[in-house]
């Protein structure tokens, strides 16, 4: 058990080895020289306290200390007996043991020669500082003082060429144009105030060339109602290269070398015109771009409306059925379109039930296309019309890679019963071909 709280304590260590370094073996005895009274503890500690030597010669024990307050007796020393097996005069001798010094090794404080008459070993003074150690990790840094006050305010010395108590500066000032909207020399401009219409200008040999106008108006050659128009306009009266937003009696936006028409898709060749219509018909070589039920959609010349990358898909519908037959025919619902000179790559799921005629595969597609392509199962066809079979099984997926020549046309399943029988075959809904254009 440990002693009470309030009593200080010294703790007292020392090692003993032989002149080889073999430790000792034995004990060192510690005793006070009579029974210690603590009053304020209600506690008496007498008789002897030994300290016997660990396997390496060292041991450590913790006293009370001699000059603890409130003891009595008080002005004591601890008398000190080491006994060790293989030693042939065990030294015998006091020390103190003061509070101040909370550790002590016996190295520091016994005596070199026991026989000393009256040897009290005390703690030395304590020795020089040693050499600062290495700088340990910065701390948490503490909580943010105090705003100090204010500064004074600074002087501005000069703004734009101006060194006066309150500069005012106007557009001229700044190269900014002025907020009346006047006309600045050749500059660009906003005027507001001599037409009905607003707008942006420059002026190139003494006439006004208009760049856009947002809301309509009287400029000849402007569409009545337009919301904002942005054109190069020429000495002829005519808008060139011309961009029409908004509020035109069809709700159009057209882009192109002229402006559209009201209500025209492609006037122009090059054009793109968006408006609230079915696919217009696009100029060779060119994109159209239209809506349909609220979507922007892309139309082809070749009416494909397939861009590289674009991935499209047919799902079916409905069940198709088919008995009594083994020649293969078009499929109702697995068809997608497919332009000229390019690659799509091709997946199809096909998942049907029998009453025994089983099923039977192969493709149409435009003239000159090619297709080699296999099922899951690992049978693979050289060509779009060689068929692919199936008796026992009811689903399987078909990948190829269809490649089109001058022709752009349909891919289209085609199917039948892989033996005549009077039970139809029948062609699940949720069956699907997909095509994604890869070139």
């Amino acid at each position: 058990m440990a002693l009470p709280d309030g009593i200080p304590t010294v703790t007292v260590t020392g090692r003993f080895l032989r002149p080889n370094g073999q430790p000792l073996t034995g004990q060192v005895v510690f005793r006070a020289p009579a029974l210690l009274t603590f009053a304020d503890h209600d506690v008496i500690l007498g008789g002897p306290v030994t300290a016997p030597l660990d396997a390496q010669g060292a041991f450590s024990v913790e006293l009370p200390a001699t000059d603890a307050p409130g003891m009595n007796p008080t002005g004591w020393t601890y008398a000190v007996a080491e006994q060790f097996a293989t030693v042939a005069q065990n030294r015998n001798y006091q020390i103190v043991l003061p509070a101040a010094v909370p550790e002590v090794d016996l190295a520091d404080i016994a005596p070199a020669d026991p026989t000393t008459p009256n040897y009290v070993a005390v703690p030395g003074p304590e020795g020089p500082q040693g050499e600062p150690g290495p700088q340990g990790e910065p701390g948490e840094p503490g909580p943010e003082g105090p705003q100090g006050e204010p500064g004074e305010p600074g002087v501005v010395q000069s703004v734009n060429g101006q060194s006066v108590a309150a500069v005012v500066l106007d557009a001229a000032d700044v190269g900014a144009l002025p907020a009346n909207g006047q006309v600045s020399g050749g500059n660009l401009f906003l005027n507001t105030a001599t037409v009905d219409y607003r707008g942006f200008s420059f002026q190139t040999a003494g006439a006004n060339r208009w760049v856009f106008q947002v809301t309509g108006g009287t400029e000849p050659g402007a569409d009545a109602g337009s919301n904002f128009e942005l054109a190069n306009w020429s000495d002829a009266g005519e808008w060139k290269s011309a961009v029409l937003f908004g509020n035109r009696a069809t709700g159009a936006l057209g882009i192109g070398t002229n402006t559209p028409a009201a209500g025209a898709k492609a006037t122009v060749a090059g054009a793109v015109a968006l408006a609230n219509t079915t696919a217009p018909a696009a100029a060779a070589g060119h994109a159209m771009v239209y809506a349909e039920a609220g979507l922007a959609r892309v139309a082809h010349a070749d009416g494909t409306r397939g861009l590289i990358g674009q991935t499209r898909t047919a799902v079916k519908t409905q069940d198709t059925s088919r008995a009594s037959t083994i020649t293969p025919a078009a499929d109702p619902h697995l068809a997608l379109a497919v332009a000229a000179n390019a690659t799509y790559i091709v997946e199809a799921v096909g998942v049907w039930t029998s009453g025994g005629g089983g099923f039977r595969v192969e493709w149409t597609a435009p003239t000159g296309a090619t297709m080699v392509w296999t099922d899951n199962d690992g049978f693979g066809a050289q060509s779009l019309d060689a068929d692919l079979t199936f008796g026992v099984t009811s689903g399987t997926s078909f990948k190829g890679a269809l490649i089109t020549a001058g022709t752009a046309g349909t891919l289209t399943l085609r199917w039948a019963q892989n033996t005549s029988n009077a039970a139809a075959t029948v062609l699940k809904a949720g069956c699907y071909l997909r095509l994604e254009r890869v070139a």
